[in-house]
């Protein structure tokens, strides 16, 4: 009887999983090895602020971009449009693969309620199956956090989707602290109430002090003090760079009362904070623009099916905007970030403007947190890293085909597991 080595030299020798292992592929996800200069003529530009010009032309030299209605040569796009790259301002994407199968998911510890050493770069995996899949649908920058399913539950990281390592891929380590409130917030040891809640919370921000002096202007601007502040390290140094405002609190909230208390918060504490979720922010839309407090919204399409978003509504990002809030639109999803351009434009259907929906996507994060990329503005004819895709027409029309894609500078590669399968079994043999 042939013992397994045997049957696979058999096997082997007939050919039938030979060609399979000679062409084995790069993993999905890498940039391309050949980086080649581009020229494009005649495309529709839409800018970072949701700006468009038709009939621009644009060059890619060593990485660098640059736009002009003077450049008239190179490949005629007949229109497509040049997009910069979308942000999810908020997602798992990375920490989590297959539902079923727990060894795949790294975005939420077991134990405690509060854990603010988490870092979601230290556990990204940048070959996720699900990277290449959201890539191919325009987000070139995911903000990664942690399940928001306790009262601190770590750090956000900001990733770029592509890079075949995770340092490859890091575009921040760390950007924000997330603290639960109302559902997100109860529960793994912690406070089971919003009591509770607010209690403990209440601990936590009045314990701090800034290392940093205060001015009198509004807001958050301060002064060095002239001493060096004393070295500390581990949770400590987290809080610290909270209190001294050099880390934003991302507040979980949907229900209005659990923002209101998070302004309350801000406001008492004098902190940087926002809200993430939002799904009632509506009802405070006044507060939270006065405040100068921004929203990372989504999923846009939630609905009142929860007693924590009973007054959810479609119009809410037109709400929000017309008060003046600053939002950056989030899947809070890892698959589903895939969808976060038809989201976008499900909320243009329900009255935001589409510019203003481009600035959700595109620029917004990019003001929030400055470490990451903005995406390109028309008003400036210099050149800048590429981050940005081409594609068939609306970016946020799921029917229109994106191309090419740049991310950081660097073209890359729009092959996903679905459209192998495509080109594998589009003949029966």
């Amino acid at each position: 009887m042939l013992d397994r080595r045997c049957l696979l030299r058999t096997i082997l020798a007939g050919g039938m999983l030979g060609p399979r292992l000679v062409a084995a592929q790069r993993p999905l996800g890498g940039v391309l090895e050949k980086q080649e200069n581009s020229r494009f003529s005649n495309a529709t530009i839409v800018d970072a602020k949701g700006q468009i010009k038709k009939n621009w032309g644009a060059e890619i030299v060593n990485g660098m971009i640059r736009f002009s209605a003077d450049i008239l040569d190179g490949e005629n796009l007949n229109g497509r449009w040049i997009v910069p790259n979308f942000v999810d301002s908020g997602c798992t994407v990375g920490l989590y693969e297959v539902g079923l199968e727990s060894g795949t998911h790294d975005h939420s510890e077991a134990k405690e309620s509060e854990r603010p050493l988490l870092q979601p770069s230290d556990g990204y995996n940048p070959l996720s199956e699900v990277i290449p899949t959201i890539r191919a649908n325009g987000i070139g920058t995911v903000l990664v956090h942690p399940a928001l399913d306790r009262l601190v539950s770590g750090t956000m990281s900001a990733m770029y989707t592509s890079g075949m390592t995770r340092a490859e891929a890091l575009c921040a380590a760390r950007i924000g602290i997330c603290v639960g409130l109302g559902g997100a917030g109860k529960g793994h040891d912690g406070p089971s109430t919003r009591m509770g809640i607010a209690v403990r919370l209440r601990e936590i921000f009045s314990e701090l002090s800034p290392t940093i002096e205060k001015t009198d202007e509004k807001h958050l601007w301060w002064k060095k003090k002239e001493e060096s502040p004393k070295e500390i390290e581990g949770e400590d140094a987290i809080w610290q760079e909270v209190a001294d405002g050099q880390l934003p609190v991302l507040f979980s909230a949907q229900r209005a009362d659990d923002i209101e208390f998070a302004l309350d918060l801000i406001n008492e504490f004098q902190f940087s904070g926002m809200i993430v979720g939002g799904a009632e922010a509506w009802l405070h839309a006044d507060r939270l623009a006065a405040a100068s407090v921004p929203v990372l919204l989504g999923s846009l399409t939630v609905q009142p099916s929860s007693f924590e978003h009973l007054h959810a509504r479609y119009d809410n990002a037109k709400l929000l905007q017309e008060a003046g809030v600053t939002l950056a639109f989030r899947s809070g999803s890892n698959h589903n970030s895939r969808l976060l351009p038809s989201e976008a434009a499900v909320a243009v259907a329900h009255g935001l403007p589409f510019a203003e929906a481009i600035k959700a996507l595109c620029y917004n994060a990019g003001e929030i947190f400055p470490q990451i990329p903005q995406g390109f503005v028309l008003d400036s004819e210099e050149s800048i890293p590429a981050h940005c895709f081409i594609c068939d027409g609306d970016p946020l029309q799921p029917r229109n085909q994106i191309h090419r894609m740049w991310i950081n500078g660097e073209e890359v590669d729009l092959r996903t597991r679905q459209t192998e399968l495509y080109k594998q079994y589009k003949e029966l043999r």
